[in-house]
């Protein structure tokens, strides 16, 4: 789980060891919070997977293809204005 903080941005900056399923914790409602995941393959050998929850809004309904390339860096944006009710991506 990734937490909101109660107001503001946060930044994650996560090497993938396996195949992550991404959930999302924190906020407070009436505030907008955000954050910053930025998502590293492992510099050799095969990448790995990133799930994001089915309730997460993403431009065009399309999530980000996250490259399994090694070495690869991707970097994502999500927002919540109601304590996680509401998950705006971009990317």
């Amino acid at each position: 789980m990734l937490a909101f903080p109660p107001f503001g941005r946060v930044c994650y900056d996560i090497t993938l060891t396996a195949d992550l399923t991404i959930g999302f914790t924190g906020g407070t409602a009436g505030e907008v919070s955000g954050m910053r995941i930025i998502v590293r393959q492992p510099a050799t050998g095969t990448g790995f997977k990133v799930l994001w929850p089915a309730a997460l809004w993403w431009p065009d309904a399309a999530a980000p293809q996250i490259l399994t390339t090694a070495g690869s860096v991707a970097q994502i944006w999500v927002e919540t204005p109601d304590k996680t009710v509401t998950l705006l991506g971009r990317y």
